[in-house]
This record gives structure tokens, C-alpha cells and sequence, in this order.
């Protein structure tokens, strides 16, 4: 237990850390291409579903219409699911030129 309370104290020190005048050049930019990335995600997604629903709509007998609300559901946690995972790939591959850059202003920082 006292080693989770100190993670998340780290995790709260290495937060505050981000919002250093001296860092911000090294946070702020893969913050927002990765921030870029995931609107155009959520767009594309959002523009696949209308289809999605139609198709499924064509199929369906009247009397399971009600699953056209869990396909709809499915869709979006499978969206969510590859997104995050799609994101998280992305995220690591536009920080590693900042990364190098990133630990030298920390270290000078700390001294």
C-alpha cells in the first residue's frame, strides 16, 4: 500500500514537472499532434457509422430493430478499444524526437 501512495506521488510530482516554463516546448507539441490525431480518428469513425447502421438496418427483421442500439454500442467500444490502442502507438512514435530533448531540460533542471 505505501508503495502505491508513493507512485502516485510520483505521478503527481512528474505532472506538476510538465507545467514548468522551461518544459513546455518539450510537452506541448506531441500533446497536441497526438490531440490532432485523435479528432481525426473520432471523425472518421463517426463517418463510418451512419453506413454501418443503414446496413445493419437493410438486414434486420422489424422486430429486432432494438439491436440497431447494441450494434451502435458494440461499434463505439470497438472505435474506443482500436483508437486508444491506435493512439497510444502513434503518441510513443511523435514523442521520441522530444524525448532526448525532454530528459536533458529535466536533468539541467534538477542540477
Amino acid at each position: 500500500m505505501i508503495s502505491l501512495i508513493r507512485g502516485a506521488r510520483y505521478a503527481i510530482k512528474g505532472l506538476r514537472w510538465t507545467f514548468k516554463k522551461e518544459l513546455r516546448r518539450y510537452v506541448i507539441p506531441p500533446v497536441l499532434l497526438n490531440l490532432g490525431f485523435l479528432v481525426v480518428l473520432i471523425g472518421l469513425a463517426s463517418m463510418g457509422l451512419a453506413p454501418m447502421v443503414d446496413w445493419i438496418n437493410g438486414w434486420l427483421p422489424d422486430w429486432l430493430e432494438w439491436l440497431d442500439w447494441l450494434f451502435i454500442g458494440l461499434y463505439f467500444i470497438a472505435v474506443l478499444w482500436i483508437g486508444f490502442l491506435l493512439l497510444s502507438v502513434v503518441m510513443h512514435w511523435i514523442a521520441i524526437p522530444f524525448n532526448e530533448s525532454l530528459s536533458r531540460a529535466v536533468s539541467r533542471l534538477q542540477g
